[in-house]
């Protein structure tokens, strides 16, 4: 269909050229929310950013100096070769962020986010009587969520709970539930068919790097039915990769928005990579 069409390899060209490719052409029928619900609440967006913890800090400084030399130090080929090495080391940083625990041994300090948590959801529920939805995407981080804030009527929504009538059972005490305040989920498990309209208010401890985990689980309080203006506090880990992260993330809701919602995979090169953890390092 595109074979008379001359498409450069530059994706900052490439872009828009398929935008109006898409436009020109009428590909299918594309249904915005906005349009078929135009009387849906508006979306709001809050950065909080917290201090890490002393040992969860040293931690982090460790990991990321240790890994920033490992690449300076290697060649395009070996990088090339281990690359899924490297980026595990980079995704551990983003958990030490979430809770140091998950990687090192005997690490037994209070994360930090955990400590904001305390104070957030106590105003949200306690004071205000707002349910929220938690998202966190590592399983010891929502294991410990879920055991920290069992005051709240807390239930977990991810991969831990396999069972369908489960699932639907959770989903139904958040809806329904006056005790039952707080959903703790991983926003991977958060398919399109999942409503908690009920809260209007949701908190991401950590998340997931793609951005269609990312967009469906901003929608599962932004729904028809919701009826007020609904909240997003995403918590950021000061001077960390972690705030890089989300940035790229939302560049990708950006670009995702603009082509239809495809997915775009940037290519990962030695120099890049080492550039953005590089950058890590000034922020400290």
């Amino acid at each position: 269909m595109f074979n008379d069409i001359n498409i450069p390899d530059d994706r900052s060209e490439a872009a828009p050229i398929i935008q109006s490719i898409i436009e020109e052409k009428g590909l299918f029928v594309r249904h915005l929310k906005e349009t078929v619900f135009p009387d849906l609440p508006t979306k709001k967006f809050h950065r909080m950013y917290v201090r890490m913890e002393p040992t969860q800090r040293q931690v982090y400084e460790n990991a990321l100096n240790d890994l920033v030399l490992d690449v300076e130090k290697t060649t395009d080929q070996i990088f090339e070769r281990q690359l899924a090495s490297y980026l595990a080391r980079r995704a551990a940083l983003l958990q030490i962020c979430s809770n140091p625990a998950a990687v090192t041994n005997g690490y037994h300090e209070t994360p930090a986010k955990l400590l904001a948590l305390d104070d957030l959801l106590c105003k949200l529920i306690k004071e205000n009587g707002e349910k929220v939805v938690l998202w966190s995407f590592y399983t010891l981080s929502i294991s410990a969520l879920v055991e920290r804030y069992q005051l709240y009527g807390t239930l977990r929504y991810d991969g831990k709970v396999q069972d369908i009538a489960k699932r639907r059972d959770v989903v139904r005490q958040f809806q329904e539930s006056g005790d039952t305040m707080l959903l703790v989920a991983n926003p991977a498990a958060a398919g399109a068919g999942l409503t908690l309209h009920s809260a209007r208010y949701a908190i991401y401890e950590s998340f997931s790097n793609q951005a269609a985990h990312y967009l469906q689980s901003l929608d599962r309080i932004h729904r028809r039915g919701q009826n007020r203006d609904v909240e997003y506090i995403i918590l950021l880990c000061e001077g960390t990769l972690e705030v890089q992260e989300y940035d790229r993330l939302v560049s990708k809701e950006t670009v995702a928005h603009s082509l239809l919602g495809d997915p775009v995979t940037i290519p990962i090169t030695r120099e890049s990579f080492l550039a953005d953890v590089r950058s890590a390092v000034s922020l400290l």
